[in-house]
């Protein structure tokens, strides 16, 4: 792994970073841990609003009569997620549900390409700290497989979040602010975000498709990976704060970030 300080010599921020190098480079060993807890506090939430990853997509028309099973199921993985139990285990049962979705939604799942990027991560890293067990006390063949691709792919785990939250903000911008944007016209009407900023609404809803955009494709990149996670954590949390939103769809969204910012730059 390059150290912090190897950073993109075009950082904006590179001189603050490189003051608080020697504090920043202790925050990268809690970066799995953050992102480990936050798709494990992401799974129950699912569970306790029935709903997978968001509220669009309800268990009653994924799962039928099985929607109550589902919601345990949810709430059972996110808590063996945040303590780390079987944790290998957790990430592989997430790509089912994730397949699941893809096979009932498809290629809307994109929005939710951060999910499945976490799965991933819980797989090539496990509990990593801070965790009460591991994979291997069961079913040999399949922790062996794990051990194998941790040790020979671990290294990308982080790679892959972060282009997998980038790409899942980029899709999640056009496909709501962009292709269907009568919700989000219909925000901005509503708390009059016109008077605010006194453009159109056409013009405020792109703008902000166009700011979500931008920041996927610098996540993407690793591009300011710091400061893009504080401005994004910001923007989400002044977003609840002001329009009152649902704050269980967004959990995955601020802490991944954070995730980010303890881990700072990869390869």
């Amino acid at each position: 792994m390059f150290h912090d300080c190897e950073r993109l010599s075009i950082s904006i921020s590179a001189t603050l970073e490189n003051r608080f190098d020697g504090y920043l480079v202790k925050l990268k060993k809690f970066a799995p841990f953050i992102a480990r807890i936050t798709i494990g506090l992401a799974f129950i939430a699912c569970g306790y609003n029935s709903a997978l990853f968001g509220p669009e997509l309800p268990f009653d028309a994924l799962f039928g009569s099985f929607a109550f099973l589902a919601q345990g199921a949810f709430v059972v993985l996110g808590a063996a997620m945040i303590f780390g139990i079987f944790t290998r285990i957790t990430g592989l049962i997430g790509l089912v549900f994730f397949a699941y979705g893809i096979y009932m939604y498809g290629f809307y799942m994109v929005t939710y390409l951060n999910y499945l990027a976490e799965f991933i991560v819980l797989i090539l890293i496990g509990g990593h700290k801070f965790h009460v067990s591991d994979e291997k006390p069961i079913w040999w063949k399949i922790p062996q497989t794990l051990d194998y691709l941790a040790n020979h792919y671990g290294e990308f785990a982080f790679l892959i979040l972060r282009v997998g939250f980038g790409v899942g903000l980029i899709y999640a911008a056009v496909y709501a602010k962009i292709l269907h944007n009568q919700l989000a016209l219909a925000v901005v009407n509503n708390f009059n975000l016109v008077e605010v900023f006194g453009l159109t609404p056409e013009f405020i809803v792109f703008g902000a498709a166009s700011v979500e955009i931008l920041l996927g494709i610098f996540f993407i990149l690793g591009i300011e990976v710091r400061f893009n996670a504080v401005v994004i954590i910001i923007f989400l949390t002044l977003s609840l704060l002001y329009f009152g939103e649902s704050v269980w769809p967004h959990i995955i969204l601020i802490g991944i970030p954070m995730a980010f910012f303890c881990y700072g730059y990869d390869k």
